[in-house]
Order: structure tokens, then C-alpha cells, then sequence
């Protein structure tokens, strides 16, 4: 049974609020975290603060983001977009078998995997 879930999207966006709503409707215990800075009031956020403000900020902070996942205990992530919380909890599913359901938004699906052929293989692999 599901009682405490993470959620990993971009906090400044009003989309995340609302799922974040959603899943407490659901009775379940949300914390959510973001590499982007809040606009908006979370229950329980987690800010991950890294350095790099380049593509590369995502992976740079997987340390910082397997903290709040130590610290959080979720019984399931939920991340949001695939090309950057998607491959994170990608990678924390290979580590501590944590379950995750993908939110896609768009442009992840449909312009992401089609700019080159990594892209398209990652996202592929993310997805399975």
C-alpha cells in the first residue's frame, strides 16, 4: 500500500502543485523535490541545490537527490519529464529497486528523443 510518495518536477511550475494536490487527495503522505526553485507552497519540499546551472545539473545533483531519497523512504517516486527526473529515478530503480511511474508532459516525448540518437536510446530506456 501506498503511503509516502516523492515527487520530482519543476517546482515553479503550477502543474507540479497540482499533481502534488492530487496526491493528497489520495490520502498520501507527498514530499516533493526540485532541482528549479519553488513558486509555490509544497507540503513538504526538498530544494536540491547545485552549483551547475548548465544540461548537466541534473546529473551533478543525483548525490543531493539520492540524500532526500535516503531521507524521504518513498514507497514510490513520481517523477515528471523524461530526459531529467525520468533518468534519475531510472537510476535509482537500478539501485534500490524503488518503484517509479514517469509522468510525460510533452516535448520529453515528442521533440526530446528525436534531436539525436542517444537521446532517442535514453529515452527509450527510461521508458522500459
Amino acid at each position: 500500500m501506498i503511503k509516502k510518495v516523492l515527487l520530482l518536477s519543476d517546482a515553479s511550475s503550477i502543474h507540479t502543485k497540482r499533481w502534488e494536490e492530487g496526491y493528497i487527495f489520495l490520502g498520501w503522505n507527498v514530499y516533493t523535490a526540485s532541482f528549479e526553485k519553488k513558486l509555490y507552497d509544497f507540503e513538504n519540499f526538498e530544494e536540491i541545490n547545485v552549483r551547475v546551472k548548465n544540461k548537466y545539473k541534473y546529473l551533478v545533483g543525483y548525490l543531493k537527490l539520492k540524500d532526500v531519497i535516503e531521507k524521504v523512504k518513498p514507497d514510490i517516486i513520481f517523477p515528471h519529464f523524461i530526459p531529467n527526473y525520468g533518468l534519475l529515478s531510472f537510476f535509482e530503480k537500478i539501485r534500490k529497486k524503488i518503484p517509479y511511474i514517469l509522468t510525460i508532459w510533452g516535448s520529453d516525448l515528442l521533440i526530446f528523443p528525436y534531436k539525436n540518437k542517444f537521446k532517442n536510446f535514453l529515452t527509450k530506456l527510461i521508458l522500459k
